[in-house]
């Protein structure tokens, strides 16, 4: 590749081909670094190409109806699954969300995204029959 030699930093007394690219490495969102050689022979400022949606680690709650959840940027640059958001101890559901917690018990999840204390189940609910 033109230019190769004097590779490091932008601009400068190093000359290359008009319109070549030099790949320098990787950038935000698994993207790549490059520079182009502008038309009076030196290299341009770097530019991050090909970035894909988000940066391994960065959480969003874009997409997820629940609002203890939340998705989780991977290795790959994308973002995964709606998940229980960091610190929740379960999903809310739309307040539909239950567990038995003992016989005849159950609790549900708050939109705190934490459960409630455990409660008797009344005779006449499904938890009746469910947690035995």
């Amino acid at each position: 590749m033109a230019g190769a030699a004097g590779g490091g930093g932008s601009g400068g007394a190093t000359t290359c081909t008009p319109g070549d690219k030099q790949a320098l490495g990787t950038c935000q969102k698994c993207g790549t670094s490059r520079r182009t050689c502008q038309a009076n022979g030196t290299w341009g400022d770097p530019v991050c190409e090909e970035q894909k949606e988000c940066n391994p680690g960065d959480k969003t709650t874009s997409g997820c109806s629940d609002p203890c959840a939340e998705k989780t940027c991977g290795a790959s640059c994308t973002f995964g699954a709606c998940g229980k958001k960091t610190g929740a101890t379960c999903l809310y559901e739309g307040g539909s969300n239950w567990q038995c917690c003992g016989a005849k018990k159950w609790q549900y999840c708050s939109s705190a995204c934490d459960w409630h204390p455990c409660q008797t189940c009344s005779s006449a609910s499904s938890c009746y029959t469910k947690c035995t």
